[in-house]
Formats: structure tokens, C-alpha cells, sequence
């Protein structure tokens, strides 16, 4: 039941990137320019399930620290969910200074979704967010680098919790540039 679940969430996925690149394309977001750190993940509830995803970041450069400049989470449907500045870990503190070398921090998609809410009944339906991660460093220096973790929990019908934390898939964040503004 797991794999089938796992393989339904990778269809999704790649339909919604498709989708969401282009409602993104029309949206109201304010773009930036330069270097940029993508993925996406789930968020929400399914029927007896709720998809929860973290994107860890880190600075893999040895030497020079790595300036996040603004986050972006959109839904699926292109709604611009935030932009701001990079609220990290469970309480959502605002990130106000540089990765160092081998620093990390996780970005929690629920925390933006829902508040950090943990009960079920405040979720929305799942839906696909797309998170964009602005950065800076030294020419130089090595890119910002990032994981998408994307975890279920089964629930039932009053939405309560039935299973444990159980990880449905993992993949590598992409790094890109933005080079025009719209």
C-alpha cells in the first residue's frame, strides 16, 4: 500500500512541477534575479493521510558563508503563499544571518501552510508548494545546496493519528539562475 501511495505522490509530482511552472509564469510574485535553490513538496491532508515536507539547506563550501536573501512559497494553483525573508525550524524564526561553511537549517512547509499548526483539522487539502530559496556568495564559493524530505502520517477519519512519521521519498533541491525579471 506504501509503494502504491509513493508511486501516486511521484505522478503528482511531476504533473503539478509541470502545472505549477506554468501558473507561476502568470502569477504576482515578484521575481528576483540571480542564483536560486527550487523544489517542491506536499502539504496538506489526503484521504487518511497528511503529507508534511522539510527542505534542508546547507552551505557545502569550506571557506565562504552563503547569504539567503528571500523565500518564495507557492501553491500548485500559483497562489504566492509567502515571500520574505527565511523563517527556519519548527517555531519559524526568521534567519538573520549567513549559512557558514557546512551550516544548515530546515525550511518546514507546514509552518508556512498552516502556522506550524499540528492539528490535523487545520490543514487544507494536500496540495503541491513550490519553494524558491534566493541566495548569494562568493564567486568562488560553492553553491547552496538542499533536500526535499517529504513524510506521511496516517490518519482517520476525525483526524487523529494512527501511525508514526514515516518518509514517502527524498530528492536533491535544483539550483538554477534567474537572469530577467518579468
Amino acid at each position: 500500500m506504501k509503494k502504491i501511495i509513493a508511486i501516486v505522490l511521484a505522478a503528482v509530482l511531476l504533473v503539478a512541477s509541470g502545472i505549477g511552472g506554468f501558473v507561476y509564469a502568470n502569477n504576482n510574485s515578484y521575481p528576483m534575479t540571480g542564483e536560486k535553490l527550487v523544489g517542491l513538496g506536499p502539504c496538506g491532508i489526503a484521504p487518511g493521510m497528511l503529507f508534511y515536507t522539510n527542505f534542508a539547506l546547507t552551505n557545502p563550501d569550506c571557506v565562504s558563508a552563503i547569504t539567503i536573501e528571500r523565500l518564495s512559497v507557492i501553491g500548485a494553483d500559483g497562489t504566492v503563499i509567502y515571500e520574505g525573508p527565511p523563517l527556519i525550524g519548527m517555531q519559524g524564526e526568521e534567519l538573520t544571518t549567513p549559512l557558514e561553511p557546512h551550516q544548515s537549517v530546515d525550511i518546514q512547509l507546514p509552518y508556512y501552510v498552516v502556522g506550524g499548526s499540528a492539528n490535523p483539522i487545520d490543514w487544507p487539502d494536500a496540495m503541491i508548494y513550490t519553494v524558491e530559496v534566493f541566495w548569494t556568495g562568493t564567486k568562488s564559493g560553492l553553491p547552496l545546496t538542499g533536500w526535499t524530505a517529504i513524510y506521511t502520517i496516517a490518519i482517520d477519519d476525525a483526524g487523529n493519528i494512527v501511525e508514526g512519521l514515516s518518509t514517502a521519498s527524498s530528492s536533491q533541491m535544483v539550483n538554477m539562475e534567474q537572469k530577467t525579471k518579468k
